[in-house]
């Protein structure tokens, strides 16, 4: 390749990366125990439903086990809790995420 060659493709290459767009996204949390940005403790990774439920009250909703597999007798399938504002997922008897719940407008 050409010395001009190389010059015209830098200075394209430069006059592209110059105007590119940022974008931004808003974090809404989706981490287990007091996660950044959120106001209120959540249910943290490992804790089993019983310290759950002893901690942070009743969830406004349990939602049914779902991919439960007859082959793995242990496994009884991923579960959820709704509580105000977040969603906590279990595994069997252990929280293994605690996620925002964004409110609908």
């Amino acid at each position: 390749m050409k010395l001009w060659q190389m010059t015209i493709a830098l200075l394209f290459f430069s006059v592209n990366i110059s105007n590119a767009d940022v974008l931004k996204i808003q974090s809404v949390g989706s981490t287990s125990g007091t996660n950044l940005g959120a106001k209120t403790e959540r249910p943290s990774r490992g804790m089993s439903k019983a310290n759950v439920e002893k901690k942070y009250g009743q969830p406004i909703t349990r939602k049914e086990p779902v991919g439960k597999n007859s082959k793995r007798k242990h496994h009884r399938g991923i579960s959820r809790w709704v509580y105000n504002g977040y969603m906590v997922y279990f595994d069997d008897d252990y929280v293994i995420d605690t996620v925002s719940i964004k409110k609908k407008k």
